[in-house]
C-alpha cells in the first residue's frame, strides 16, 4: 500500500486560499457601511485634513459634491478661496432651503485614491434629510479609473482602466454619462439593461429600454407610472400588489442576461411623475452584484454575488388615500381601487375636501372622525378603520 501524506487542515486552507478557491479582499480598498438606506465612505476633503462620513450616491446630482451649511460653517477652510456662482432657494416640505453654487472644483481623498469634483454645492438642512455631511458619487469627468463597488465585502476600489480585467461571470451593459439639459445640479449615469419580470400568478412582462443607476435609492427596479409599457402591464395586477402612501411593489422573479435569475426582487411603481427617464435601478438590486463602472469604455460590468442582504426600509401604515394640496386644502387626488383599501371602503371619494382626520387606536384598527367637504357641503363620519400595513 502506497504511503498516504496527511497534511494538516490549516495547511490545506491555505493552499486553497492560494490556489484561488477561497477569494481573497484586495488591500488597497475603502470600506464603506451601509447606513440605512445609504452608502456611507470615509473620505478627507481637499488639503483640509478634515474627515467625515459622505454620502456617497450614483444617481442625481452625484457628480457634484454637496455640503451641509453647518457643516461648512464649522469648517470653512473648505471654501477657501471659492466664491459663489448663483444660489437657489429650493421649496422643501415644510420650509424652503437655501442652496449656494460654487464653480470651482473640490478634491477628496481616501487612503489610496485621490479624485476631483468640478463644482460645489452647499445646502442649508441637508444633514436633516439625509443624515450626512456631504453627499458625492462617481465623477462623471473619471475616463482613466473603473470604480468597484464591492457588495460583497462592502468596500470601493478604484483601478485604472488600462489594467482592468472584466471580473468572471459578469454580465456586461452599456453605461453613459449624462447632464440634464433643464437642471444642471442633475447629472445622471444611465444603462441599458433587458429584463424579464414574473409575477407570482406566472404573468411574464418584458423591459428592455434605460435605466438610471441611483444608489442613493434603496428601492430594488422603479417605474414611474403611465410612462413605460412596463409600468401599464403591471397596472393590470394591481391588486395583487403591496400598496404603500406614494408606491406599491410586486414581488417578482427577474431575468438578465441570457439566463440569470434574480428571486423576490421587488419591482415598484412610484407616483412620481416627474422621474425624468423611463425607470431606476436602485440599491437593492445593485447589491445583488459586485458592481464596477468603466466611463473609458462606457461599460457597466455586473459581476454576481452570493452574500446579498436587503435593506429593510421599513413598516408603514396607510389609510388608502393619496393627497394633493391646493391653496393650503387638502384633498383626496386617489383612492387605488384595491379590495383593501379602506377609505374608499368607508365612502370616500376622489375631490374630496379633507378638513380634519382625527383617529383613536383600537384593538385591530382606528375609530376615526372625518370631517371633510363634498361638493359644497360640510359632511363628517365616524368609521372604523384597519390600515395597510406594509413592510419594504
Amino acid at each position: 500500500m502506497k504511503n498516504i501524506i496527511r497534511l494538516p487542515l490549516i495547511i490545506i486552507l491555505e493552499i486553497l486560499f492560494m490556489t484561488g478557491c477561497a477569494q481573497t479582499v484586495p488591500s488597497d480598498v475603502t470600506p464603506f457601511t451601509i447606513k440605512k438606506p445609504y452608502i456611507s465612505l470615509p473620505v478627507m476633503i481637499g488639503n483640509t485634513k478634515v474627515k467625515t462620513q459622505m454620502l456617497f450616491d450614483i444617481g442625481w446630482g452625484g457628480s457634484d459634491i454637496t455640503f451641509d451649511k453647518t457643516f461648512i460653517e464649522v469648517h470653512p477652510t473648505i471654501l477657501k478661496g471659492k466664491k459663489v456662482d448663483f444660489t437657489y432657494t429650493q421649496q422643501g416640505d415644510h420650509k424652503k432651503y437655501l442652496q449656494e453654487y460654487y464653480s470651482d472644483s473640490c478634491k477628496v481623498s481616501n487612503d489610496f485614491h485621490q479624485w476631483s469634483y468640478p463644482r460645489v454645492i452647499v445646502i442649508e438642512g441637508e444633514k436633516e434629510r439625509h443624515g450626512f455631511d456631504a453627499y458625492g458619487g462617481l465623477p462623471g469627468n473619471d475616463h482613466e479609473n473603473v470604480w468597484e463597488l464591492n457588495f460583497e465585502h462592502n468596500y470601493l476600489r478604484v483601478c485604472p482602466s488600462d489594467s482592468f480585467q472584466i471580473p468572471s461571470g459578469s454580465i456586461v451593459a452599456s453605461l453613459k454619462y449624462i447632464q440634464d439639459s433643464k437642471r444642471a445640479d442633475f447629472q445622471k449615469y444611465i444603462t441599458r439593461l433587458p429584463i424579464t419580470i414574473t409575477l407570482p400568478n406566472g404573468t411574464s412582462i418584458k423591459y428592455d429600454d434605460e435605466w438610471i443607476i441611483d444608489t442613493g435609492a434603496p428601492y430594488d427596479i422603479y417605474l414611474p407610472p403611465t410612462v413605460t409599457k412596463t409600468a401599464n402591464e403591471l397596472e393590470k395586477y394591481k391588486e395583487e400588489a403591496s400598496w404603500m402612501y406614494n408606491r406599491h411593489f410586486w414581488i417578482t422573479k427577474v431575468q438578465y442576461g441570457k439566463s440569470n435569475y434574480l428571486d423576490s426582487v421587488r419591482v415598484y411603481v412610484l407616483n412620481d411623475k416627474e422621474l425624468p427617464v423611463k425607470g431606476m435601478i436602485g440599491l437593492n438590486f445593485l447589491k445583488h452584484f459586485n458592481v464596477f463602472f468603466d466611463l473609458k469604455k462606457n461599460k457597466l460590468y455586473l459581476q454576481p454575488q452570493p452574500n446579498f442582504e436587503r435593506i429593510i426600509q421599513g413598516r408603514e401604515e396607510w389609510f388608502g388615500e393619496r393627497t394633493i394640496k391646493r391653496n393650503g386644502k387638502t384633498y383626496i387626488s386617489e383612492l387605488p381601487n384595491i379590495k383593501a383599501n379602506p377609505l374608499r371602503n368607508a365612502g370616500m371619494q376622489i375631490g374630496d375636501q379633507l378638513i380634519s382626520f382625527d383617529k383613536k387606536k383600537d384593538s385591530d384598527g382606528y375609530m376615526t372622525h372625518i370631517v371633510y367637504i363634498r361638493e359644497g357641503k360640510k359632511c363628517s363620519k365616524t368609521v372604523k378603520l384597519i390600515p395597510i400595513i406594509t413592510i419594504d
